[in-house]
């Protein structure tokens, strides 16, 4: 099996890292802008114990993303692309691998175009190449991480045992017991997620709708590590088009809340430390940006180790929830899914990987770009995760990996 990585980052290198464990994967190429990113990549993916470097072929290629022509230079006579970079780089991505005939994969486009969001960066123009994958005999599965991704896998596995469906509410908390200032994720996606473009929405009766952002706040109990938090209705994710989009039923409701803890702070004391932190800079030049600034506010995410290792920052946590309300057999009925990835079963699989990297390629990508090459997965064209004709084997793969997955069905007595 051979895998391109586009993108060598956190995610990208993760993924790279559980790949190169894999038997039947004998070539691996980690591609990126900045030979820099890669080389650091190599390092780490090299460095594994259980690395046996006679199998596996490990090649650094220098790609610029947003070229069909480039990208399709460095992944050809790949199986399988994983996109690992963010939803400009989606399409032209796609049609390199349109180009070399490869499966594809990413961690998530944009719901909707408009407020600077052109279509391209949307998952409506991903499914719009379906008809192509099909006839080149490919298949291509946008935003398959933890959410989108995951979240989209158990509001249909929850669905297909309701006679009708009310609402879907997806939330989701990352929690870090640390007294530094760290973005968990990049700090550009932190500002996108709240107050990104178009705006925070839910989709209400088959419409988008905007949404309050303060107004959302809702007082949520995750799994421990995690615990009581406080979230608040995102904008930056495409489960609110996606599940509804395949849903077998109609859907009233569909809405996303996240929140973050750094420490003793939440959300809205995160928010304002980092809107003050932009007040003591210097006066912004042309080119500065709201989002570049807020960012600046933060640690960068590539410290997270440094800062483990220092002291400063003591264990993190990320939890993940889906419900689905509605009624069966005629009575009302609650169903919950829970998913929590660790720092400590991070460490288990990869030793240099947060809570958050291995949380996510450790879940549904690593097991569908092997499901992919080994020939498991059949479908062609351009899909949800959701559609797949077979996802049993896929909630047990995950298990296998220790993503401590659970569920919580509610109904009231006596009816």
């Amino acid at each position: 099996m051979k895998v391109a990585i586009v993108g060598s980052g956190n995610q990208g290198t993760g993924l790279a890292g559980l790949l190169a464990k894999e038997p039947d994967v004998e070539r691996i190429v980690l591609a990126d802008c900045d030979a820099a990113t890669v080389e650091t990549a190599l390092g780490l993916v090299r460095g594994l114990e259980e690395l046996d470097p006679t199998r596996l072929e490990l090649v650094p290629a220098a790609v610029d993303a947003a070229s069909a022509g480039d990208v399709a230079e460095a992944v050809r006579g790949c199986d399988v692309v994983f996109n690992g970079t963010i939803p400009p780089f989606n399409m032209p991505i796609m049609r390199a691998c349109l180009d070399v005939g490869a499966h594809y994969l990413d961690l998530f486009g944009l719901p909707y175009e408009g407020g600077g969001v052109p279509k391209d960066e949307t998952v409506g123009a991903q499914l719009e190449l379906d008809e192509a994958y099909r006839e080149r005999g490919i298949l291509g599965l946008p935003s398959v991480g933890m959410s989108p991704g995951w979240t989209s896998l158990a509001a249909d596995y929850m669905m297909a045992g309701m006679d009708t469906v009310d609402s879907v509410i997806i939330r989701w908390a990352d929690w870090l017991d640390t007294t530094a200032f760290i973005a968990p994720i990049s700090p550009a996606v932190l500002f996108e997620e709240w107050f990104g473009a178009p705006y925070p929405l839910r989709v209400q009766d088959g419409a988008p709708r905007e949404v309050d952002l303060l107004a959302s706040e809702e007082h949520f109990v995750f799994p421990e590590p995690v615990g009581p938090m406080p979230v608040y209705t995102v904008t930056a994710h495409p489960d609110i088009v996606l599940i509804p989009r395949f849903a077998d039923k109609p859907i009233r409701l569909v809405e996303e809340k996240g929140g973050i803890v750094l420490g003793d702070l939440q959300m809205k004391d995160i928010w304002i430390k980092a809107i003050r932190a932009q007040t003591g800079q210097t006066q912004p030049g042309p080119d500065d940006s709201a989002e570049q600034r807020f960012a600046g506010a933060f640690i960068a995410p590539i410290e997270f180790f440094n800062l483990y290792e220092s002291g400063a920052l003591k264990d993190a946590a990320l939890s993940f929830t889906t419900e689905v309300v509605g009624t069966k057999g005629g009575r009302p009925v609650k169903h919950t899914c829970y998913y929590t990835s660790t720092l400590a079963l991070a460490q288990q699989h990869l030793p240099w990987a947060s809570h958050l990297v291995y949380g996510t390629v450790g879940g549904m990508p690593i097991e569908l770009v092997l499901g992919l090459g080994r020939g498991r997965i059949t479908e062609r064209g351009v899909l949800s995760v959701a559609q797949l004709a077979d996802t049993m084997w896929l909630w047990r793969a995950m298990a296998a990996r220790g993503q401590i997955m659970t569920e919580t069905i509610e109904r009231p007595i006596g009816l």
